[in-house]
């Protein structure tokens, strides 16, 4: 079969029964960044990228003292890695925007397309699922299978498989896309608070590289993500007590111009912010 011309394979490495685990942006980063982790902690080694132009939407450009910079096209890059301690070898893929409508499909297939020339045998994809958690409450792991063997093993491991509903975006539907094409796959989803999903979320992202230590042998050092996890909540912490000390001042304010009633007041997490439990 012909190699399409949009995908380039800078170096052609010799995997063993390589795994690929893929991620594209979204709700808090957390799949994408449990990949990027694993690329720079690992040292992955660059080895394809595919190239369009017609699977993104550019809607401007960036200037700066009256000068546009150059337009910087989204990129979908795949980096290899042969596990010291044996297979399975890893096949970690990143693209750094989802596609427009209707594109979809062709870049999954894309994707997959990489992933045969490097004879990937399994794949992963990592994201979110924003639930009616606090920030302070640990995550738990989401999951999804397109083979019945391998969703019993996950939820050995503890991972929570969903029942119904819907995975958007290319971290879900390329599973969908690898079934068609007789390739086992599974999707990761770290939970998040609902109310963050524009924040970055470190615990979640270390939830599921937890997850996949155990499924793939894995020996990692999760401490940079757990300090992330922490500063992260420090910052939400502080920013929901900025929000509060509002409320009471207006609150107050209100009380002193006599246009308040004492009873039945409103506690301060009501309305529009988040539920702190």
């Amino acid at each position: 079969m012909a190699l399409d011309d949009r995908i380039n394979v800078l170096k052609k490495k010799r995997l063993r029964q390589p795994v690929i685990i893929a991620a594209w942006p979204g709700m808090g980063l957390v799949g994408f960044n449990a990949v990027e982790f694993l690329r720079q902690t690992l040292g992955a080694e660059k080895v394809a990228e595919i190239h369009s132009t017609d699977f993104f939407s550019l809607q401007g450009v960036t200037v700066k003292e009256g000068i546009s910079a150059p337009l910087k096209m989204p990129t979908n890059v795949f980096y290899a890695w042969r596990n010291p301690a044996g297979a399975p070898d890893l096949l970690l893929f990143l693209g750094t925007a989802q596609p427009v409508n209707g594109r979809e499909m062709a870049l999954s297939n894309l994707v997959l397309d990489v992933a045969a020339i490097f004879g990937v045998t399994r794949l992963f994809t990592a994201a979110a699922m924003a639930s009616k958690i606090d920030h302070l409450s640990p995550s738990k792991v989401y999951g999804v299978s397109n083979e019945g063997g391998e969703a019993e093993q996950l939820d050995k491991l503890g991972v929570e498989l969903l029942q119904e509903g819907e995975i958007g975006g290319l971290n879900g539907l390329l599973i969908g896309v690898a079934e068609q094409r007789n390739l086992q796959g599974s999707c990761l989803m770290g939970e998040m608070p609902h109310y963050t999903t524009h924040i970055e979320n470190p615990k979640a992202s270390q939830a599921v590289l937890e997850i996949l230590m155990k499924l793939l042998d894995l020996k990692l050092d999760l401490k940079p993500l757990q300090e992330r996890a922490r500063y992260i909540q420090t910052q939400i912490q502080g920013l929901l007590q900025e929000a509060r000390d509002r409320v009471d001042a207006a609150e107050g304010g209100r009380d002193e111009a006599g246009n308040d009633d004492d009873s039945g007041s409103e506690s301060p997490d009501q309305g529009g912010g988040p539920a702190i439990n």
